[in-house]
Parts: C-alpha cells; structure tokens; sequence
C-alpha cells in the first residue's frame, strides 16, 4: 500500500480542477459548467474567499464584504452561481471580530452571532457616539437582537480606526 493509498480518488480530482472555472476560462484543461465536479466547484468558491481573506506575503486580507463584492463582481462567471448563493446564505455577514459602525454613532466589535438572528450579533461598544474611545471597563456588550432600535450601518476596516 502507497503512502497516498488513503485518499479517495475524489480528492484527487478536486485539487485537479479547483483552477477551473465555471465559466471556461480555469485550467488546467478548460472545463466549464457541470463539466466540472461539484465538489471542485464548492472548493473554488471557498478557495477564492480563503485567498481574498487571509493574509498573505505578497498581499494584506481583505474584509468579507470587500471580498464578497469582487466574488458578485469581477469573478462572478468563474464562480458556480447556485454554489456561490448558498456560500453567502450560509456565510456570517458579521463574524466574530468583525469592526462595525452602528446606527446610535457608537463603533463596536462583534463578539458573537444567534443562530437564529445573524444580522443581530452581540457587539462590544469599543467607541461612543463622539468618537471617544472606551477603556475595558467602560466598554459593554449591545445585543442587537434585543435592542431593536440600533443597526450595524456598515462593516469598518480595521485600519480606518487608526
């Protein structure tokens, strides 16, 4: 038995044509559609959105919704559309960590997401309305899903705290 013996030859096939692209234009031998395994088509999309959103040495990541506005964009016909969907329903809009400005003017980070409520995570008040930084005493945590009367107005890069 060979060292490699333990991988279905399904595996082989996904790092084979995860370079492919749906709409013909991957390699390595141009497959396109439903030409190309299902399970390859959902690694491309987890691949591409892994690439964009870690760092690498040659680039910083980018935040989800900069990534998840190039994968709609300039890639959308690379990517399987019904695959990509269900990536985006099933993908956090506001992970844990992510830094949003809130509709009250205060600036938080999120800190955890409800199953049932993801667009309403639990967020650490780390700025005030005035822009005034909190110490850790003074930061708190705003339930989203119980405070109906403040929003997430849009994610904040981290750089743009500096």
């Amino acid at each position: 038995m060979n060292r490699s013996s333990f991988l279905k030859p399904r595996s082989f096939t996904v790092a084979l044509q995860h370079h492919e692209a749906y709409d013909g234009s991957g390699y390595p031998s141009g497959k396109k559609g439903e030409e190309i395994h299902i399970f390859s088509r959902l690694a491309t999309v987890v691949d591409v959105f892994d690439a964009l959103t870690t760092d690498r040495p040659y680039k910083p990541r980018w935040s989800f919704h900069k990534a998840i506005s190039f994968m709609k964009g300039k890639i959308a016909s690379k990517l399987d559309p019904a695959i990509f969907e269900l990536f985006q329903k099933y993908t956090l809009e506001y992970p844990p960590g992510a830094t949003v400005l809130l509709s009250s003017g205060e600036i938080g980070v999120v800190v955890s997401n409800l199953l049932n409520h993801p667009s309403d995570p639990k967020v650490r008040i780390i700025r005030d309305s005035q822009g005034k930084e909190l110490d850790k005493k003074s930061a708190f945590d705003l339930n989203l899903g119980e405070n109906k009367e403040v929003r997430i107005v849009c994610p904040l890069e981290d750089k743009s705290l500096d």
